[in-house]
């Protein structure tokens, strides 16, 4: 969260950037330094005249630059927001590697690169600006889409203004933000309440504020967020639906395994994607088990899988259901159940109710 907190601390002491490119998935924070950088440059009253905002996917290079040379109405400053900015893309198949092509591919890639060629030739009035800008002009360009580091107008913000990647914030981070937003209301967040919230809903912040923002409303008077209050009034992913299946299996239970699989169909998910998800936890619970048996002491679990420590904690106690021998003829047996439904030669439900009642069969018989 460095990158964040050190653009705030830019914008407090008034060092402003002539250009800024926001990019990277973390729309929260990004949005939040838009609102931050507004806030600054223009105070109160003059947004309507000094605020412009333009849709890079139609905008070009020369209206952006047009807007960026007028001067301010009233105002020290002009502030240009440009999102979605098209000049920062890179061209299809730029990352790939020219040995994972085939003639055609190359063919292709090489007219998207001769596009790109005579796009760069376009942009190159705004490029030339980002190296000589105006004074009492902040122009911020807001990209969620990947950019390509090698073209010249990312060069030349990277030299005469500043990039910032709004990268997904780490799970620690996460924790320390949850309970920020907590405090900020007056109240405290169990840590298994934030373990769970940040299980189910994910990395993303403008998610996770909105949950929060629920959970804090639904608390009222009370001063703590509770695990009970997060399992009650966030949806249960799908990811936990399986985990509850495959853990019922763990637990020699088929009848509660079984009709965990028929809720989800109930909830309408597709079957494919059940199926490659109960396949998913089945080789999880095997990445356990096999780094345990390297020696990979538990408490280095989370760093040696990428798995969420609190992720991690869950597997651990489900993989004691199963032997290893088990967990692999179980995903072996999965892989010749999804070709055989996509074949038309078994059924989807059929075919996994037998194998639930089959696998605890294995497991009672260790």
């Amino acid at each position: 969260m460095k990158y964040f907190t050190g653009l705030l601390d830019s914008i407090k002491r008034r060092d402003f950037a002539p250009v800024y490119l926001f990019h990277g998935p973390e729309a929260y924070l990004r949005r939040l330094a838009l609102e931050k950088i507004t806030e600054a440059l223009l105070g109160e009253g003059n947004e309507e005249l000094n605020l412009i905002s333009l849709d890079g996917e139609k905008a070009s290079a020369r209206e952006v630059v047009s807007m960026a040379e007028t001067a301010p109405f009233f105002s020290d400053f002009r502030l240009i927001i440009v999102d979605r900015p098209v000049q920062f893309r890179g061209s299809p198949g730029k990352d790939r590697g020219e040995a994972d092509m085939d003639p055609e591919d190359n063919e292709e890639n090489t007219k998207a690169e001769k596009k790109v060629s005579k796009k760069d030739g376009e942009d190159e009035p705004l490029t030339q600006y980002i190296a000589s800008p105006m004074p009492t002009s902040c122009v911020v360009f807001n990209s969620p889409d990947p950019v390509d580091k090698r073209k010249k107008i990312y060069k030349a913000v990277e030299k005469y203004g500043r990039v910032v990647e709004f990268a997904l914030l780490k799970p620690a981070d996460i924790r320390r933000w949850l309970d920020k937003q907590a405090h900020l209301a007056g109240k405290k967040i169990e840590s298994q309440a934030a373990d769970a919230l940040l299980a189910r809903v994910g990395r993303d912040l403008t998610a996770l504020h909105s949950e929060m923002e629920k959970l804090i409303d639904h608390a009222g008077e009370g001063p703590v967020i509770t695990l009970d209050e997060v399992k009650t009034l966030t949806a249960v992913p799908l990811e936990e639906s399986i985990f509850s299946v495959v853990d019922a299996i763990g637990e020699k239970n088929p009848g509660k395994a079984v009709s965990g699989l028929k809720d989800l169909l109930l909830g309408r998910e597709n079957p494919q994607k059940i199926l490659s998800m109960v396949a998913r936890q089945f080789r999880l619970l095997l990445q356990i088990k096999e780094a345990l048996a390297g020696g990979c002491p538990f408490a280095d679990l989370a760093g040696a899988t990428g798995m969420h420590p609190f992720v991690v904690k869950k597997i651990y106690q489900q993989a004691k259901g199963f032997e290893t021998g088990q967990l692999i003829h179980a995903i072996h047996i999965l892989h010749k159940i999804d070709k055989d439904v996509k074949g038309g030669r078994l059924d989807f439900t059929a075919a996994m109710e037998m194998f639930i009642v089959e696998t605890v069969i294995a497991t009672n018989a260790v």
